[in-house]
């Protein structure tokens, strides 16, 4: 018989950039959303009319919704990020824009 130790997670360790999609699921069936999104920027990821922004984290929390328009993904932080989250905001957001914009001759991020 196999037993299993329950893992933890190392508290240093960073947590990597996310990006999500509208209407995911840890942000509408998740039993404490506290854990990954104030009530605050709840209102703005879901502003009404059964509407769900799509939103990214920073260190597994909701920081802002983002958009694509042609080939722009526009990024809208809920407040100012570190350099080092606008990096690793960035560096995740470019393979984003490659996968949903796959035959766009000129793919473009901005920070709203």
């Amino acid at each position: 018989m196999r037993t299993s130790t329950p893992s933890t997670a190392d508290p240093d360790r960073p947590v990597p950039v996310r990006f999500l999609p509208a209407f995911d699921n840890i942000l509408l069936g998740h039993a404490d959303r506290a854990r990954v999104i104030s009530e605050a920027d709840r209102k703005q990821v879901t502003p009404g009319q059964a509407m769900v922004r799509p939103t990214f984290l920073v260190d597994g929390f909701v920081h802002g919704t983002w958009s694509k328009m042609r080939s722009t993904l526009l990024i809208s932080p809920f407040r100012p990020l570190s350099r080092a989250d606008t990096a690793a905001v960035l560096d995740e957001a470019e393979p984003l824009l490659a996968f949903i914009a796959p035959d766009a001759a000129n793919r473009i991020v901005m920070f709203s």
